[in-house]
């Protein structure tokens, strides 16, 4: 190294059950100085000491070089309990000390000054963390669904409709009622916005795919699920089924929507609000390579996707979407779920379709932040006179 300087790196590893040691994280290198500092490294609890504080772990200090073997600086053991308690240590290179005696102190000494661990939250703390859901609804108006004023329309309304009553509801207004009504109460002002899709609305002669069905796009929320169900009966009144079944608009916009909450990077503020698109359809459909693309754009947005299939159309490419067996997206955020499999039953419909709602705002969570509790750390090396290794002596102070 140029007139003494170094290019030290740290590599952490955690001893396994079967006497192992398994790397676990590694530092960036510091190039040409004996002064380096490395700003937010993250590591998470899990991988570093699979949530046991007391897993002895084993820190090695290198200094890199491009032409042959790294060098070792030193290395140091402790457990992250005693990280919080100890502070510093010393890095102990074994050869030095076996060929110096008792001339050998230590090859430098690393303190941390601070340790920050941050703890997630969970979907049980929304109401309690301060995140609400922002709850959308994306309706089918292409003309697979039938003729609203026909019996067999999966759109009609009964003689007999009742919103309060969800045996006299159509297969929408039920799934609309189904997630709707255990959603609200997590958005304390219960603003909801519903939108139409394959259809064309208010009289316009051209197909929408994102329409705002208050009339008013700068305005599309409604009051609850009362709302909603007024809202798409009302749009039922002059819409032009039509066609055809894209997703990616609407997708688009609530992704684009979503993306103006995210918070700072290391904010261990929780979110403000969660986003839950629920697209209601009745079949296949035709703009998948784009609602794929979409999908996968819309993965670092707090933002989580239930398709509702109502009727008794093709949904294979519902099932392909959601993304348990066949992940095109960082992160799957995609709920298909089958109005006829619980049509009689509103609460299993619910439960089974927010089933993976926790584990999307967690993953979400973590991709912006944290994956479970991870520690924040920063290490500045900087040279040491003493009675120590003077080839390579350092003084590490680091705020983790």
């Amino acid at each position: 190294d140029t007139f003494g300087k170094s290019d030290p790196f740290i590599i952490i590893s955690k001893l396994e059950d079967n006497g192992a040691m398994l790397k676990v994280f590694e530092s960036p290198v510091i190039k040409n100085t004996l002064n380096p500092k490395w700003n937010n490294l993250e590591i998470s609890e899990v991988a570093l000491n699979n949530g046991d504080p007391d897993k002895m772990l084993l820190f090695e200090i290198y200094d890199w070089d491009r032409n042959s073997s790294n060098d070792l600086i030193g290395t140091f053991r402790a457990t992250t309990r005693m990280l919080f308690d100890q502070k510093s240590f010393e890095i102990i290179n074994e050869k030095k000390r076996a060929k110096k005696g008792k001339k050998y102190k230590n090859s430098g000494v690393i303190t941390f000054t601070r340790i920050d661990r941050i703890k997630p939250y969970t979907f049980m703390d929304f109401p309690m963390g301060g995140t609400e859901m922002a709850v959308s609804f994306a309706i089918d108006f292409t003309g697979s669904n039938g003729a609203p004023s026909s019996p067999s329309s999966l759109h009609y309304n009964k003689p007999d409709y009742d919103p309060n009553n969800f045996y006299s509801l159509n297969e929408y207004q039920k799934a609309i009622s189904s997630i709707g009504y255990v959603l609200e109460p997590y958005d304390s002002n219960r603003d909801m916005e519903v939108y139409g899709y394959g259809g064309k609305f208010f009289k316009r002669n051209n197909v929408e795919f994102d329409c705002a069905l208050t009339g008013d796009p700068t305005h599309p929320s409604v009051f609850g699920v009362a709302g909603i169900l007024s809202c798409y009966y009302n749009a039922l009144q002059s819409v032009d089924l039509w066609g055809p079944t894209n997703f990616a608009p609407i997708i688009n916009k609530i992704a684009a929507s979503a993306r103006e909450g995210l918070l700072p990077k290391y904010s261990n503020a929780p979110l403000q609000r969660y986003h839950i698109l629920t697209i209601i359809t009745d079949g296949e459909i035709t703009d998948m390579e784009n609602t794929k693309r979409a999908i996968a754009n819309a993965a670092d947005a707090p933002l989580s996707i239930i398709i509702i299939g109502v009727g008794n159309g093709n949904f294979n490419s519902m099932e392909e979407l959601d993304g348990d067996d066949v992940k095109f997206s960082s992160r799957d955020i995609v709920q298909f779920v089958p109005l006829s499999k619980y049509v009689d039953n509103p609460s299993l419909l619910a439960a089974e379709t927010l089933a993976e709602i926790p584990k999307q705002y967690n993953l979400s969570y973590n991709k912006m932040f944290l994956n479970d509790e991870k520690y924040i750390i920063i290490i500045i090396l900087v040279p040491r006179n003493s009675n120590a290794d003077k080839s390579r002596h350092y003084r590490a102070t680091g705020s983790t």
